[in-house]
């Protein structure tokens, strides 16, 4: 006989060998238990072992298959809904502590200045690269004209290609408004 166990490196509910011991481990009632498994509910393996954190998933985004059996949401079953939320939520915190999640925003912000940065040391290139073209190439002023703006072309190519979706304007991180391509806010 497989005891119960926690799946390996999962933090969570983890499995349950049968209907007693996956409502001992979620909190929720046996009936509950049973009246998800019989709605369809995926947690149930081959071998009649019991995801709990699948469960409770499953409970949690259909909420209504319990009238469907007759059966109507009491203190019990919210408790236990409520109690996985701030399991979740205290997990998520802890992640983000060992740094392993970083908020979307300081991504998002991140991200932003890492482009801002790109896009002025390709403005700044413009000018080195003609200053180096024609001291090696011993361009004329015309041609050193001319190079500049085939390489501003290109510049403005790529800036419009960087500036699509959210990522390619960023944000001052004071006053949370657009920064403009000359590094305005």
């Amino acid at each position: 006989m497989i005891k119960d166990k926690k799946a390996k490196g999962k933090p969570g509910l983890g499995r349950a060998n049968n209907i007693s011991a996956a409502a001992a481990r979620t909190g929720l009632p046996e009936r509950v238990v049973k009246a998800a498994k019989e709605s369809g509910c995926p947690a149930w393996r081959p071998n009649n072992t019991i995801e709990c954190d699948e469960l409770m998933a499953w409970v949690a985004a259909n909420p209504d298959f319990l009238e469907q059996q007759g059966e109507r949401p009491d203190k019990e079953l919210e408790d236990a809904l409520l109690t996985r939320a701030k399991r979740q939520l205290a997990e998520t915190k802890l992640d983000e502590q060992k740094r392993i999640l970083v908020p979307a925003e300081n991504v998002k912000r991140a991200v932003g200045k890492q482009i801002l940065a790109a896009k002025q040391k390709l403005y700044s290139a413009k000018g080195s690269i003609v200053s180096a073209a024609a001291m090696k190439l011993g361009l004329n002023e015309e041609s050193c004209l001319l190079l500049s703006n085939v390489i501003h072309e290109h510049h403005v190519a790529v800036l419009k290609e960087m500036n699509k979706g959210e990522w390619g304007n960023p944000v001052c991180p004071h006053c949370e408004k657009p920064i403009g391509e000359k590094g305005e806010s």
